[in-house]
Order: structure tokens, then sequence, then C-alpha cells
């Protein structure tokens, strides 16, 4: 036959043929690893070792691994395992704790940037006309609701620390000549317990003892003579013909007075439970 022939093509046995479709089914342990050089390598990993590494020679190295799911991909350094695949797991107390948070946090903000509501303007200016008040009078009249009226008087100046000024008015008859007693022992225990009281509120007040034919008429006298701001009366429950509720001498200083004026009337019962005489005896102990 001559040389010309045809011969079929015979293919060597050290080179078989591998179809595509068992070149797409490689086995489930092989990796395909892609270097930073672009060069492409097919690793197979050994049946024992299903976690097998990337090639170390590299740096860094890109690693798809066919025993997991589609699309995990995962950079590693070199002769690094790949990492895990995260679980993402929810637990009811930390989703309670987190929208606590968030729920306060809201809060929080939304009281931080109110916008408050205008005040009126006749309240801002009762605010200040009492902030304004800078010294106090207290008339005493008795051992009674005269000296209740300093406690009033001490606990509206608390935040204010106003000056206070307390004065025994002694009402002389016009028959009687207008001369002081040198000393009188009442006049002295109403004095005592007034300031007794003031002293337990860090009040250091100054007292002062004067003689009048009206006392109403000397208390507005020494208002206005002190510049007080403010005067606190306390005055007892009397029943008389010719008199209003408030009785002659608080009625006066209400109508004259050309500053505020507090009066405090108390009712024959809580009159009748103010202990004067222990009160008197605890101030002379001290």
């Amino acid at each position: 036959m001559p040389s010309s022939a045809w011969k079929p093509s015979v293919r060597p046995p050290s080179a078989p043929t591998r179809s595509s479709a068992s070149s797409r089914n490689r086995g489930r342990n092989d990796a395909l690893s892609i270097h930073s050089g672009g060069r492409s390598r097919l690793h197979r990993a050994r049946p024992a070792d299903p976690g097998a590494r990337c090639d170390p020679g590299s740096f860094h190295s890109l690693c798809h691994r066919r025993d997991r799911p589609a699309g995990v991909w995962c950079l590693a350094a070199a002769g690094c395992r790949p990492a895990a695949t995260l679980s993402l797991a929810l637990n009811p107390a930390g989703v309670t704790i987190a929208v606590a948070f968030t729920i306060g946090l809201a809060g929080t903000l939304g009281w931080m940037l109110r916008v408050p509501p205008p005040a009126p303007r006749g309240a801002t200016s009762t605010v200040r006309s009492v902030e304004a008040i800078r010294k106090v009078l207290v008339p005493i009249l008795d051992l009674g609701a005269s000296v209740r009226a300093v406690e009033l008087a001490a606990r509206l100046n608390q935040g204010h620390k106003a000056e206070m000024v307390i004065v025994y008015v002694h009402e002389i008859p016009l028959q009687a000549p207008l001369v002081m007693p040198e000393k009188d022992p009442r006049i002295q225990r109403a004095l005592d317990a007034a300031a007794f009281i003031a002293t337990q509120h860090a009040i250091e007040p100054r007292t002062k003892v004067l003689g009048a034919r009206q006392a109403g008429h000397r208390i507005v006298e020494i208002a206005r003579e002190e510049g007080a701001d403010l005067i606190v009366m306390g005055i007892s429950y009397q029943n008389r013909p010719n008199e209003g509720p408030l009785g002659r001498i608080a009625e006066h200083v209400v109508r004259n007075a050309p500053m505020e004026v507090v009066v405090d009337r108390v009712p024959k019962q809580k009159v009748a439970l103010i202990p004067t005489d222990q009160l008197t005896d605890r101030v002379s102990s001290t």
C-alpha cells in the first residue's frame, strides 16, 4: 500500500481524552486558586483531608471550594485556612435589650430636642416679682399666731436669701404715757421664740421692739423705713363687734402698706395647738 494511503489516527495511551462532562465533574474536594500573577492552578485535596489549605507559596489567594455552597469565597493569606461560613442566630434577650435601648435613646433625643411651650407673660412677671423680694418684715403682736408667721415667712424665703426683720410692736393705750417698759418678760419670750424659729431655717433675723399708740400705723411706717418688699402677719380669730374679719391692726396694714402683705389668719383650734410654753422653755434652755 502506498505511503500516502489514509491511516487512522491513533492517540497515544499516555494522553487519554476526557469528555466535557467528565471535566465538569471534578472531585468534590478540588480547589481552584487564582494567584496574584494571573495564573490558575487546580489543587487536588486528599480524600482524607477535606479541609485542604490554599497554596502556601502565594501571598493572597482567592480560593473557591467545591465542597462549599455555591457563591462562598474566601480571601486568605498564605498558609491560612478558609474562614468558616457565618451563621446568624437571634437571641430573644438580645433583641429585647436592643429594642429597649432604641426606645430609650429615641425618648432621650426627643426630650432634648423638644421645644417647650412659651410661658404666658403674666406668669413670667409673677416669678420675677417673687424673686425680687430682698427684705421681709414680720410684725409680732403676741406669742401665738404672730410667732407662727415667722415660720411661714421663713418657708417663703427658701431659695431667695432675703433679709428678715422681726419687729415687736407694743401698743400703748391713749391714757398711759408713751413709755416702753424697761424689761417685759412677755416681749422677750416672743422675740426669742421668733428668732429661734428663723435660725432653724439658716436665717439670722434682726429684731426690734417699738411702742406705738396704733400698732397698724406703726407697722406701715417701719416697713417704709426698712424698705421691706413683703410683710407677713399672723393673726388669730377674734370676733369683735366693731372690727372686720382681719382685725383692726391687720386691716390697717392691708389697706395702707405700699408693699405686698401676706396675712395668715389662724383658727381657734390651731391657736390652741401652738405650744408656746414648750417653745419658750426650749429657747431659754438654749
